[in-house]
Parts: structure tokens; sequence; C-alpha cells
């Protein structure tokens, strides 16, 4: 992404999105480095929409972190599947040991 700041183009990183509640649309959480005279300066600011520009960089990795996304969720799915085994296969030990008691 790019961040418009006093008139120039600054290329930088959003960090979250929120949509505000008083009709005036969304901010971007926005982290970008400044150059001042003691050197390059890092910026957070709350960004409107209008001050956003993609460069095409960030919908890869957009891109990424959903595959990152559905990969976890595939595994949490896979972790609750187990444990229900689990937990079944423990449910028929307990009954074949009061069996025998």
């Amino acid at each position: 992404m790019e961040f418009e700041h006093d008139g120039r183009s600054w290329p930088g990183l959003q960090t979250a999105r929120r949509r505000l509640d008083d009709g005036r649309g969304w901010l971007a959480e926005a982290m970008w480095g400044v150059d001042q005279r003691w050197g390059r300066g890092k910026h957070l600011a709350a960004v409107p929409a209008e001050r956003l520009r993609s460069t095409g960089e960030d919908a890869h990795w957009r891109l990424l972190a959903q595959g990152v996304s559905d990969a976890l969720t595939g595994m949490g799915t896979l972790l609750t599947s187990v444990a229900g085994s689990y937990q079944q296969h423990e449910a028929a030990m307990a009954a074949r040991i009061g069996a025998m008691i």
C-alpha cells in the first residue's frame, strides 16, 4: 500500500481497517516510514480511505494470508475430529473396564 502524507506518497503497511459508526466510512490503521532531518522516522496513524493507494502487492499478501487462514481452519477441524474420536475411544474403554469389574 501507499499512503499520502504531506502531499507525498509513502510505501507502508496497512495493519487494520475500521468502519466508523458516525458516517465517515473506513479508516485504515497504517504504518509507514518518512525521511526526517535525523533519519527515517516511523508514522503510525489512522488514515482515511482516500489517502490509500493499492500497489498490487497488497493483493498478493492478502491471498497468502487467506491461504494461511484456510490452513488453520482445516487444522482446527481436524483437531476437533481427533478429539471427538478420542472421547469415543475413552467412553468405549470405560464401558469395557466397567463390564470387567
